[in-house]
Parts: C-alpha cells; sequence; structure tokens
C-alpha cells in the first residue's frame, strides 16, 4: 500500500484557503461598492454631476437660471415652493450662470459676506461666516464656505405664505436659524454655487452628508 502524501495534501489545504479568502476578499469588495452605489445616486445636470442622498429627491427649474437644481429629503413638486428655506428640512441648492469676465477670487470676494437666498435677504438679523477654505473641485479650483445665519420673518409674511407651511414649522415661530456649507468654483466659464443647507440645531445629523456631496461634486 502506497504512504499518504502528506506534502501534497498541505500544499491542496494551502490552495484551498488561498482561494477562500480571495473570494470572501472579492465579496465584501463587491458588497461595499454596490452599497455605496444604492446610498449615494449620481444626478447629471446639463454640465455637472452631483451626488444625491438615497431617498432624496430632485426638481429642476429654468425660470431663474439655466440650471437650477433643488434636492430635498422628503418628495416635493416644484423647486421654487415658498417654503424651501422656512422648514428645518435638509436641502441642497445647485445653481449654474455664465461667468462671463467674473473671476473666481472675484466673486469669492463678493458673495463671502451675503451667502443667502436674495428671497430670504430682507429678513437677515444676523451673518456669519464662520470658516472659508480653498479646495480641489475635479481639478479645478474651489471654495468651501461655512455660514451660520439668523432670519427674522414679519408676521405679513408668514401669513402670506400660510398654505405653504410644512409639518416641521411652527406657524408661531418669528425667527430660525440655519448653517449652511457651500461650494463655489468656475470651470469652461460656468459659475456655480452648491448650496447645502438645514436648521442648526439639526446640522451635525447632516454635516457628513453635505460634505460628501460638496466634495465629490462634479462640474
Amino acid at each position: 500500500m502506497k504512504p499518504k502524501n502528506i506534502f501534497f495534501d498541505k500544499k491542496l489545504i494551502s490552495i484551498v484557503i488561498v482561494f477562500i479568502i480571495l473570494f470572501v476578499l472579492l465579496s465584501v469588495v463587491y458588497f461595499f461598492f454596490n452599497k455605496k452605489n444604492e446610498i449615494n445616486n449620481i444626478y447629471k445636470g446639463s454640465t455637472f454631476e452631483i451626488t444625491v442622498p438615497e431617498g432624496w429627491s430632485v426638481a429642476t427649474s429654468s425660470i431663474l437660471y439655466k440650471d437650477l437644481t433643488v434636492i430635498r429629503e422628503n418628495q416635493f413638486s416644484s423647486p421654487l415652493n415658498e417654503d424651501i428655506f422656512l422648514s428645518k428640512e435638509p436641502i441642497i441648492i445647485v445653481v449654474s450662470k455664465s461667468s462671463g469676465t467674473t473671476t473666481l477670487e472675484q466673486y469669492f470676494n463678493k458673495i463671502k459676506t451675503n451667502l443667502v437666498p436674495v428671497s430670504q435677504r430682507p429678513f437677515v438679523k444676523k451673518y456669519q461666516l464662520i470658516d472659508s477654505k480653498e479646495i480641489s473641485v475635479n481639478s479645478s479650483k474651489g471654495y468651501l464656505l461655512s455660514v451660520l445665519v439668523d432670519l427674522e420673518f414679519p408676521p405679513s409674511f408668514l401669513e402670506k405664505n400660510s398654505l405653504n407651511f410644512t409639518k416641521d414649522l411652527d406657524k408661531r415661530t418669528m425667527s430660525k436659524t440655519y448653517r449652511s456649507l457651500n461650494l463655489i468654483t468656475i470651470k469652461d466659464n460656468k459659475l456655480y454655487t452648491i448650496t447645502t443647507m438645514t436648521s442648526a440645531d439639526i446640522w451635525s445629523k447632516y454635516e457628513e452628508i453635505f460634505n460628501y456631496v460638496l466634495t465629490n461634486f462634479n462640474p
């Protein structure tokens, strides 16, 4: 009777173990990649791409700008509702327009003390630029700005827009403090302003999401 080949058995076992390890690693990579794609969808505008958090909805409009994109956590029908900046709901806004002869530095110096939607500027009680820094945006230069804003609404404004109040807005409340993280960049003569914002008291819940969206913006 021929003796059992112990070496061959050990070699075979080693090969099997290696294949098992490779299979497990490939499975983990595949799961991670697909999970990432499941969580983060990519919305393609006419000249840009932006990450849309899972479950959030996208609406666009060309009434004010060629590209106005509003991304919200809850479903909605129009990106121009009056209650966009009133609710505590997190929101992402992308505006793009021709940069003309404006340089990024010129725009940065102009906008850094006034990063508030035009419709809300009459109600600004306090504006604070928390931080600003230069970053790279897909090989282009950009600025990331963090802002804290106190708004105070008169009763007439609240009454006028009462039909558009959302459930999380107290109709008796006359003020709101929100925080925003904003990205501005210019590429191919297009000026992009991306605003991520929500009520200051729940900012920490969405800060990581907003950072990811802005740092992965692709003009």
